[in-house]
């Protein structure tokens, strides 16, 4: 089954966002002095020089011997140690160009004007690396039979180009569809991210785990959009969000553009410092056959105020789980079970929220506030839970706090408030097209124009 066009544009539109950047160029040049020691990385210490004396045996590349001998050290394979401070200018440090594993270990090693991409099915490993980058992407893994990316420190300079710490992301200039090819284990782990995107990762195969990093400054910490195949872990990681569309996690799974086999997600045990956002963590399916377990739990979230909901599930998103996961500061809406097109017609609904379960969250150190944050009120009033027309079946384990429900056969088993409401989501035409016009005048503040 196919989506409209409409609702394609909806689901890629951050993708988009990123085409119209990588048209001016792929390698920009700076614009801006590159970072210069530990001190220029907001108190990141430089890498402990690698133990040579157990590591195993490689080949040791110097800032003398130049960039063809680092190129030339990365083809042939194997583990390279990197060595003191480099500044690339932007040139491309490619892996996969010889097809040969590689390992890259830095040896008290600052790589600035930094873009490493992987192009090949290999494996390949960084560790123990400090890189800046003024590019759009700090490291980009585009063919991988698998990738490990620990104990770095990545940052990206130059904002205004919408930088990615990490990403998994491709565009040939017509279509950023069917151009990754990133398969086996991604291991994401112990690194310090800067970027407006912290990890971006579009039509994975792998088995993708996120753990115990620190991204901050970003406005999208982690993103896995329409992935074919394999899972998901994000765990123990630290986000600090700065802009008002800042998400904590966003995944995204459709059939529109080829078959999912996506099989599970657990999101557990992060600390979500959200800011002013939209919201923390958001889940969706898009006309898929596939039916993953997605398990949210255990998760810290602060927002000063959000648009939406701490916690959303939106078109198709069934028989999920959210536990004892606890939410202070201000919120417009603790968790948001909507079924609308988003931001794009047809109303009424033609999407479903069925079957999933909440128990025990805390929304105890919450306030909740309808102040209107920027993108106009997608819903006129404020409460911990919101289901939404078509979000049928849900159930709601222990105290609910206040309610708005539109749905079928929703269960509270603790307390709760019934709150009086007016019409659902976009319920009228006239409501619907407010918030569409609201929406997109957000998306192009935010991102520029698609």
């Amino acid at each position: 089954m196919k989506l409209d066009n409409n609702v394609k544009e909806a689901a890629v539109a951050m993708n988009r966002s990123i085409a119209a950047m990588l048209s001016r160029g792929a390698f920009l040049r700076s614009v801006g002095a590159a970072v210069a020691g530990a001190a220029g990385f907001g108190g990141l210490a430089r890498p402990v020089r690698a133990e040579k004396t157990t590591a195993p045996a490689g080949v040791d590349v110097y800032p003398s011997q130049g960039f063809a001998a680092l190129q030339a050290a990365v083809t042939a394979g194997g583990v390279v140690y990197v060595h003191d401070t480099w500044d690339l200018q932007n040139t491309e440090l490619t892996i996969g160009l010889g097809n040969n594993d590689v390992e890259i270990v830095g040896v008290n090693a600052l790589i600035q004007n930094c873009s490493i991409s992987s192009q090949a099915l290999v494996k390949m490993k960084l560790n123990n690396l400090v890189l800046t980058t003024n590019n759009w992407y700090c490291v980009d893994i585009v063919q991988s039979a698998g990738a490990t990316i620990t104990g770095c420190g990545i940052r990206c300079l130059d904002q205004s180009q919408w930088p990615i710490g990490i990403a998994s992301y491709m565009w040939n200039g017509v279509t950023d569809v069917g151009q990754t090819d990133v398969r086996g284990t991604l291991l994401i782990e112990n690194n310090i991210i800067d970027g407006i995107y912290g990890v971006y990762l579009f039509e994975t195969k792998a088995n993708v785990s996120i753990s115990h990093n620190t991204i901050r400054n970003c406005n999208n910490g982690m993103s896995m959009v329409l992935p074919r195949e394999g899972s998901l872990n994000i765990d123990g990681n630290d986000l600090k969000m700065i802009w008002a569309s800042a998400v904590g996690s966003l995944l995204q799974v459709s059939d529109d553009l080829f078959p999912s086999t996506f099989s599970s997600a657990l999101i557990a045990n992060n600390q979500f410092d959200c800011g002013s956002c939209l919201f923390a963590v958001g889940c969706g399916r898009w006309n898929t056959q596939a039916t993953p377990s997605i398990v949210v739990t255990k998760n810290d979230v602060h927002m000063d105020e959000n648009d939406w909901g701490a916690f959303v599930l939106h078109k198709d998103c069934d028989d999920t789980v959210w536990a004892n996961n606890r939410v202070t500061g201000k919120i417009k809406l603790g968790v948001c079970v909507a079924t609308f097109d988003c931001p794009c017609p047809p109303y009424p609904r033609t999407h479903h929220a069925m079957n999933n379960v909440f128990k025990s969250n805390n929304f105890s150190g919450a306030v909740l506030d309808i102040a209107d944050n920027g993108i106009g009120l997608i819903y006129p009033d404020a409460a911990d839970y919101l289901f939404d027309l078509n979000a049928d079946y849900n159930t709601v384990i222990g105290d609910a706090g206040e309610v708005i429900d539109f749905g079928i056969g929703n269960t509270i088993t603790g307390s709760k408030t019934l709150k009086q409401h007016h019409e659902p989501v976009g319920g009228s035409a006239s409501q619907a097209e407010e918030l569409i016009q609201a929406l997109k005048r957000m998306y192009g503040r935010r991102h520029g124009p698609s």
